[in-house]
């Protein structure tokens, strides 16, 4: 990300300071950097460069390499469609934020981003972001032969059309229920001209360990979650509507959250307070907003939720991240 930033010729230093990301958050290369920070990171960006499209751009030109192994492991595999096969694996070794579903038909594949926290203001340039980054790839690996069939993105254009087709080699659909890239099935199964099977042998390994350290997912807890993240303005939180939509009884939900050390209470509390960090620091969003985003009625019942979790209030946590 901060290489793209800097091929469009912004200062990755200010952007890092204005930020609040100090060298020892990026010293360690297995540590995630927080929501917020990233967050931060992006309004940052948005503010120096002060024109459309500054996720189409930066994920385009993102320097090859700049993904590290990921790059390598993608661009060494026999095919394209194995290319990004391991990188739709191996995603999650780099980022928590987002990850790729293929889904296989006769005729076409398509490559489609999966957004697992939600983001506002101006982090809705991940989409264009993370498509173009894979794009680029794309069209990298087989000398510019091949380009999608075609590209859907959620939500509405956030740069010219012009700039998409020059990115993609296509038209991009908006407003489309997921982000993806869809891909002829002759072009997935094209053969890469630069694979490099020693080199893909060395690097698998490596990832595995990688994603090996991760926290385990897709327990209960997890699924409740995610269901609470898509029904957090709903009026009612209940967990009779979450059972339903995880497709068990409200008892053996609470039995399954209990055998993992949760309350139903407890999950809706700190999705909550996840959230409410993230968007307090897109400050394109009025405190108001945000409460009403957590499914909180009134502000006054937020203010005192967060700073339960917090011990400040959300006006003073806004100031300081």
């Amino acid at each position: 990300m901060l290489a793209g930033f800097e091929a469009l010729g912004l200062d990755a230093a200010e952007l890092l300071r204005a930020a609040d990301i100090d060298d020892e958050l990026l010293a360690d290369p297995d540590r995630y950097l927080p929501a917020p920070l990233i967050f931060g990171l992006w309004n940052a960006a948005s503010e120096r460069w002060n024109r459309p499209g500054l996720g189409l751009h930066t994920g385009a030109n993102v320097p090859f390499g700049a993904l590290d192994i990921l790059d390598y492991i993608t661009s060494s595999a026999p095919t394209l469609g194995e290319g990004l096969r391991v990188a739709a694996r191996y995603f999650a070794a780099g980022t928590l934020a987002v990850r790729y579903e293929i889904d296989e038909q006769e005729d076409l594949v398509r490559f489609r981003m999966v957004v697992q926290t939600p983001h506002l203001g101006v982090a809705v340039h991940l989409h264009d972001y993370s498509l173009a980054v894979i794009g680029t790839r794309i069209r990298r690996m087989n000398g510019g032969a091949i380009v999608p069939l075609a590209v859907e993105r959620t939500g509405p254009a956030l740069a010219p059309a012009a700039d998409y087709a020059e990115i993609f080699g296509v038209t991009t659909s908006f407003e489309c229920e997921h982000s993806a890239l869809i891909l002829s099935r002759s072009d997935w199964e094209y053969p890469n001209p630069r694979a490099e099977p020693a080199l893909l042998s060395a690097l698998v390994p490596i990832v595995e360990r990688l994603l090996a350290r991760l926290p385990e997912h897709g327990g209960i807890v997890d699924s409740v979650r995610r269901e609470l993240v898509s029904n957090l303005q709903s009026t009612s939180l209940g967990i009779d509507l979450v059972a339903k939509q995880i497709g068990m009884s409200v008892r053996t939900l609470q039995r399954r959250l209990q055998d993992e050390g949760q309350t139903y209470a407890q999950v809706v509390d700190s999705v909550r307070a996840q959230l409410a960090q993230e968007y307090l620091a897109d400050r394109t969003l009025a405190v108001t907003d945000v409460a009403c985003l957590l499914g909180y009625s009134e502000a006054p019942a937020f203010h005192r939720a967060f700073k339960r979790w917090t011990g400040e209030t959300p006006i003073a946590y806004r100031k300081r991240c």
